[in-house]
């Protein structure tokens, strides 16, 4: 059985799934000729074209009226006999009764802690959701973590509920040597689930900036980003970069000495995984998938905590030559298994 693939995420936006639906295409081409966006047939280029379709516009904007419309119109409209494999579950709400379907899921915040997620986007996540629970569609968690949360709040388990891990960026090679350059490094979407807030005011009570350290902070602004921004401004030991292209992020995980990720929660932390690959000093939130992840050797950190993500900066910034050797290298060799061969295997199997 051949199975479509659902690529709109790759189009709305470039977060980790973006890379990960391109990837899945190259190394998959007779996926290529399969491939749909929000119904119709796309044709791939090598690239995605990047917008938001209008159809998810009016759902954003009138998410209620959304709804209604589509729990009305559904029981009339002719059944989705195609097989398609979705990188997202919000949008099954964009197509008619699925048949037979799989679903990759992320993580469940915006049903689990809606207020980190703009309203309209969780209500529409929410009744993706609850589609999920009440279908017989399979779903492919990307960590145990998620998995769990399934079960845990949609009652979704057995064979409705499968593990598919993803992996980081090749390109992120191991460092040569250490690098003691007092730059720490944090990546990912600006939204409150990160922690920005805790992460920032954790470094600036910490002894770091008095000693020349400099918090680099990467991602693709938001509004939450402008608000964290404007308020600390004047900041000398912050370094706000926005959204970067991979080859000046590569450059500038080469220069970190630390890697600070105490998100609120992940559903796995792609991020993470890329400066654990590159030997990178880490630390992590003890929330969600991080301790999957980075394994039993890395220091974690309640997030709600500002002093012991200061605490976690200073005792990584202290490590000896040897020491930060020893801690990237137990870290690296648990982390080795997220590799992208294995996802490859992993995805190639759930298509057939």
């Amino acid at each position: 059985m051949k199975f479509y693939l659902e690529i709109t995420p790759a189009i709305i936006n470039k977060t980790a799934i973006h890379n990960i639906i391109k990837d899945t295409i190259h190394h998959l081409p007779q996926t290529a000729d399969g491939l749909l966006f929000m119904g119709k047939s796309y044709k791939y280029t090598g690239m995605f074209k990047t917008g938001m379709p209008r159809l998810l516009k009016i759902a954003i904007k009138f998410p209620r009226l959304f709804i209604l419309a589509r729990r009305l119109l559904l029981p009339f409209l002719f059944n989705e006999v195609r097989p398609i494999f979705f990188f997202d579950p919000l949008y099954i709400l964009f197509y008619p009764k699925l048949l037979l379907t799989k679903v990759m899921v992320l993580d469940l915040t915006p049903l689990t802690h809606p207020h980190w997620h703009h309203p309209s986007v969780a209500l529409l996540y929410k009744e993706a959701f609850q589609y999920l629970k009440k279908s017989n569609i399979v779903c492919y968690s990307i960590s145990e973590s998620t998995r769990l949360e399934l079960k845990r709040h949609l009652q979704i388990e057995g064979s409705h509920s499968q593990l598919i891990y993803i992996y980081a960026n090749k390109n992120f090679m191991t460092h040569a040597t250490p690098v003691f350059s007092k730059q720490v490094l944090f990546v990912g979407s600006f939204e409150p689930r990160k922690n920005l807030t805790g992460l920032i005011n954790g470094f600036l009570k910490s002894t770091l900036p008095k000693q020349g350290y400099v918090l680099n902070i990467v991602g693709a602004k938001t509004a939450h980003y402008e608000t964290l921004k404007s308020k600390i401004s004047d900041e000398k030991s912050l370094m706000f970069h926005g959204y970067l292209s991979e080859a000046s992020l590569i450059e500038i995980y080469k220069n970190a000495q630390i890697f600070a990720y105490p998100s609120h929660w992940e559903g796995f932390g792609v991020p993470l995984l890329e400066a654990i690959n590159m030997k990178i000093a880490c630390f992590a939130s003890n929330k969600g998938a991080c301790q999957e992840i980075g394994g039993p050797e890395m220091k974690y950190v309640n997030p709600e905590s500002e002093f012991e993500i200061a605490q976690a900066l200073e005792l990584i910034s202290e490590l000896t030559v040897e020491e930060y050797k020893e801690y990237t290298n137990k870290i690296s060799l648990y982390a080795c298994k997220f590799t992208f061969e294995k996802y490859i295997q992993d995805i190639e199997a759930a298509l057939q």
